[in-house]
């Protein structure tokens, strides 16, 4: 099953909306990738550090492969997926934007 996912996350003068597609297979995930017109990160000229988060991207996304369902749902927390890329806002849009999939 594919689940569509979005969170959308004010910081600043801006919004930042995360668009995700969830792939599962008897409860577990599969595949996570950014559905286009995704707006999740800071724009690389802004931020010191986005060249770490851009080239950790992929990484990030793939850190849910293999895990339940469940345990993403009952998950409070992203520190796995922040510790992957050093990014707690964004990797926590990634996050909530999962979440949000997988409660539809």
């Amino acid at each position: 099953r594919t689940y569509y996912g979005e969170y959308t996350e004010k910081a600043g003068q801006y919004d930042y909306t995360t668009k995700v597609n969830v792939i599962t297979e008897k409860g577990v995930i599969v595949k996570v990738e950014f559905v286009e017109g995704s707006n999740h990160h800071t724009d690389a000229s802004y931020w010191n550090g986005a060249s770490k988060w851009l080239e950790k991207e992929a990484e990030v996304l793939k850190s849910f492969e293999g895990k339940s369902v469940k345990e993403v749902k009952a998950s409070t927390e992203n520190t796995y997926y922040d510790n992957v890329a050093g990014a707690t806002l964004t990797s926590n849009r990634v996050y909530k934007a999962v979440v949000a999939a997988l409660n539809n």
